[in-house]
């Protein structure tokens, strides 16, 4: 198969978004935010991959793990496209929650 051809196959059987969520539903980071964006950001990474390196994890039944290490890569690394649209936000916005939080009119 072509590296076009498992990607393909990837996207029809969901392989991708199973992953995805399975990851996300097991974590405990607050990354629940746009999973869609993420599943693109992986497909965007195998489609930049040079050709041989997907078909040859395909042929060795890896695809899998590195589809995993790709979605753990985007969520967790502070230097990911996703982690820094969607994580970093996420956090700032917690502290800034927080520190709004500290005087209530109503207290008054």
């Amino acid at each position: 198969m072509t590296k076009y051809e498992i990607i393909c196959q990837l996207a029809y059987n969901e392989e991708v978004e199973k992953i995805v969520y399975k990851l996300l539903s097991n974590s405990k980071n607050q990354c629940q935010e746009a999973p869609q964006d993420l599943i693109q950001d992986i497909y965007e990474v195998l489609l930049t991959k040079p050709d041989d390196v997907i078909e040859d994890l395909y042929r060795k039944n890896e695809l899998g793990f590195f589809i995993l290490k790709i979605a753990k890569n985007q969520i967790f690394s502070v230097n990911s496209k996703y982690f820094y649209l969607y994580i970093k936000h996420i956090k700032q916005s917690d502290d800034i929650s927080a520190a709004a939080n500290i005087y209530s009119p109503e207290e008054d």
